[in-house]
C-alpha cells in the first residue's frame, strides 16, 4: 500500500535523531528543537518502533526547556512504554538516561536518581558505552547539585578512566572537569587539584574540535579553583572566555549550569570585595 511505512522514512528519523544530538552538544538550541520535533513527527508516521520511543524522550528535553513540565513527564512516560513494547533494550536505556534530564532540570533529585540507577547498569549490561557515559555524567550532575561529593568524584573518575581507554576527548573533558569541581571544593590549594587544572588546560588547548558547550564547561572547571583561591584576574579572564565561547543568552545544555553558577559566584564575590570597582577603574 502507498501509505505503508518505508525504510526511507525510518532512515530519515534516524538522521534527525543524530542531528538532534549534534545540535545539543554544540549548544545550537534552535537546530536542536527543529531536529527533535521533526524526528518525532516522522517517527509517529512510521508507527511503533524503537525510534519513536527515543524521539519521545528527546522531545521531552525540548518541552521541558519550554517549561511545559507536565507534558515533558508525559513524553518521558510515553517513550518508556513504547521502548518496552518494542523490546529494544538499547532504546529503553536511552529513554531512561535522556528522560532523567527533565527531572534534573526541575530539581526532582529522587526521580532522577531512580531513573539513572536503572539506566547505568542497563547500559553496562548491553555494552552501550556511549549511553553509559552520558548517564554517568548525568548522575555526577545530580550528585554535585545535592552535595554528594563522594558519589560525584567516584563517577567522575569512572568516566575519566573509561574515556581515556576509548580515547574520547569530549568525555575526558567531562571526567576531568567534574573531578575539578569536586577537588576544588574540597581543597583548591592542594597539589592534586592544581595538577588536574594543568591537565584540563592542556586538553582545552590541544583539542580545537571539541564542541563549544564542552569548552565552556571545561573553562568553568578552571574558573572555580581560581575563584576559591582569590585569583581574581585569572578568574575574570576565564569568565570572559566562557561568555565569548557561548556567545548567546539563550537556554543551555543542563551540564553547563555549573559553569553559570561559578560565574555568578565570581561576579558576586567581585562586588562583595570591591574588586569589581578596581577592575572598572583599571579599564578606564
Amino acid at each position: 500500500p502507498a501509505d505503508r511505512p518505508t525504510d526511507t522514512l525510518i532512515e530519515a528519523v534516524r538522521a534527525y535523531e543524530r542531528l538532534f544530538e549534534i545540535h545539543y552538544m554544540r549548544n545550537e538550541l534552535l537546530g536542536n528543537m527543529l531536529a527533535g520535533f521533526r524526528s518525532l513527527n516522522l517517527a509517529e508516521q512510521y508507527g511503533l518502533c524503537p525510534e519513536l520511543a527515543r524521539s519521545y524522550a528527546s522531545a521531552s528535553l525540548i518541552i521541558s526547556a519550554m517549561t511545559m513540565f507536565r507534558s515533558a513527564e508525559q513524553y518521558v512516560a510515553r517513550g518508556k512504554r513504547i521502548a518496552e513494547k518494542s523490546s529494544d533494550r538499547a532504546s529503553v536505556a536511552y529513554v531512561k538516561a535522556i528522560g532523567s534530564i527533565h527531572f534534573i532540570a526541575i530539581g526532582d533529585w529522587v526521580t532522577a536518581r531512580e531513573i539513572l540507577g536503572e539506566a547505568i547498569p542497563l547500559c553496562s549490561e548491553i555494552g552501550d558505552r556511549r549511553r553509559w557515559s552520558e548517564a554517568t555524567a548525568l548522575r555526577i550532575n545530580v550528585a554535585a547539585w545535592t552535595g554528594d561529593w563522594d558519589t560525584a568524584l567516584d563517577g567522575a573518575e569512572q568516566l575519566r578512566h573509561a574515556a581515556e581507554e576509548d580515547n574520547v576527548p569530549q568525555l575526558i573533558f567531562w571526567g576531568i572537569g567534574w573531578t575539578m569541581w569536586v577537588l576544588s571544593a574540597r581543597d583548591p590549594q592542594g597539589e592534586t587539584s592544581r595538577q588536574f587544572e594543568n591537565d584540563l588546560e592542556g586538553w582545552i588547548h590541544s583539542n580545537e574540535e571539541i564542541p563549544l558547550a564542552d569548552k565552556a564547561f571545561a573553562r568553568g572547571g578552571l574558573l572555580l579553583p581560581r575563584l576559591r583561591r582569590g585569583e581574581w584576574d585569572s578568574a575574570v579572564a576565564i569568565a570572559n572566555d566562557v561568555e565569548t565561547v557561548l556567545g548567546n543568552p539563550g537556554p543551555v545544555a543542563i551540564y553547563q549550569l555549573s559553569t553559570y553558577c561559578a560565574m555568578a559566584d565570581l561576579y558576586y564575590a567581585l562586588a562583595a570585595t570591591g574588586y569589581e570597582s578596581e577592575l572598572i577603574n583599571q579599564r578606564e
